[in-house]
């Protein structure tokens, strides 16, 4: 009923990599989990090392302290007080570790080194500075 052109090609020609291994979809499908698998550990991994370092040298000055009695000793006394109900003594202690972690400078005096490098130490200003009451000599530890 009308003018149509019909075409039809025939050959006998296959590749050999089309004759013996799996479908060419199976394959991409394959190479593109091994991939995902891959990025997927690799990105995990990175992600992993880049928290461990991210913002390191900010945490630096209070990572690497060489000698933590004193805020340790700071740290008990806060406790205690809590422990205590002295909610005024407490307020006060933690207060002044606050205050010490806010100052590097203040930090690294009082973390100073530690063992026989600190036989030759001059004494902290704060232990031979008169208290708030007028007493020489007296210091935080006092009761």
């Amino acid at each position: 009923s009308g003018n149509q052109l019909t075409f039809t090609m025939a050959s006998n020609h296959v590749s050999a990599t089309q004759a013996h291994a799996p479908s060419r979809d199976s394959r991409n499908e394959k190479q593109m989990s091994i991939n995902g698998l891959y990025l997927g550990v690799v990105l995990t991994i990175g992600n992993l090392f880049r928290s461990i370092f991210k913002d390191s040298s900010k945490r630096m000055i209070y990572e690497e302290v060489s000698d933590t009695d004193l805020l340790l000793d700071l740290c008990a006394g806060i406790y205690l007080a809590r422990v205590q109900g002295n909610l005024h003594a407490e307020w006060m202690l933690y207060h002044e570790l606050i205050r010490i972690y806010h100052s590097p400078e203040l930090l690294a005096h009082l973390s100073g080194k530690k063992g026989p490098a600190a036989v030759g130490a001059a004494a902290p200003p704060l232990a031979a500075s008169p208290a708030p009451g007028g007493r020489a000599g007296a210091s935080w530890r006092s009761t």
